[in-house]
């Protein structure tokens, strides 16, 4: 009997301390679960500051389009407007090559966490470079500083195309992200959580 009652105490302790372990083991998961919910809500809101200023860019292209072919569009030249349309598609190509230096960005980011997102979004990369959106809007500024506004009105439906195929995809992208996140993730959660899980696997180690 008192070999029994010896041997319970140390039994009640191990079975506490394997309780123990058992709830600081899932703290630190629920914790890691909380973390992973912020990465994907930080990675849609990435995708959805993208998707808007593609959006934005490819609104501005579509107006500058039409108010090119008005102005040039039968082969009437106006310095002073060639001048301002050229410095306005100047500001254009430097938006657009913003915009891909973000998606180049958001690219590292999704790393190995999203490889689908992370390829689509290279490949979106990828088909605006290859469609030398770039290059496209850099004719079209040097036409018009040298009043030659007809040519760069041959220049515009291309790119308007472009563009409007990158804000399609982007949109897509930020759909898919936001539809992966779980809403209502609060970081100081995430945090207290984590710091709560590590403080009880210390106490048991």
């Amino acid at each position: 009997s008192s070999a029994a009652s010896a041997r319970q105490p140390g039994q009640q302790g191990g079975a506490a301390g394997q309780t123990e372990a058992q709830r600081a083991a899932e703290r630190l998961k629920q914790a890691q679960q909380s973390i992973q919910s912020l990465r994907s809500q930080q990675n849609g809101t990435e995708m959805a500051d993208l998707a808007n200023r593609a959006e934005e860019l490819a609104a501005h292209q579509q107006d500058f389009e039409q108010r090119l072919r008005r102005n040039f569009g039968q082969g009437q030249e106006n310095q002073q407007a060639a001048q301002q349309m050229a410095e306005e598609k100047k500001g254009m190509r430097e938006t657009y090559e913003q915009l891909q230096k973000q998606m180049q960005q958001a690219t590292r980011n999704l790393g190995g966490a999203q490889p689908d997102a992370a390829k689509k979004l290279r490949d979106a990369m990828g088909k605006s470079q290859q469609d030398e959106v770039q290059s496209k809007m850099e004719q079209a500024e040097e036409f018009l500083r040298r009043g030659l506004g007809q040519y760069a009105v041959m220049r515009e439906a291309p790119v308007t195309k472009s563009l409007n195929d990158l804000r399609d995809e982007l949109k897509n992208l930020e759909n898919a992200a936001q539809a992966g996140a779980k809403p209502g993730a609060d970081p100081r959660d995430s945090a207290q959580a984590m710091q709560q899980a590590l403080s009880s696997a210390e106490r048991i180690r």
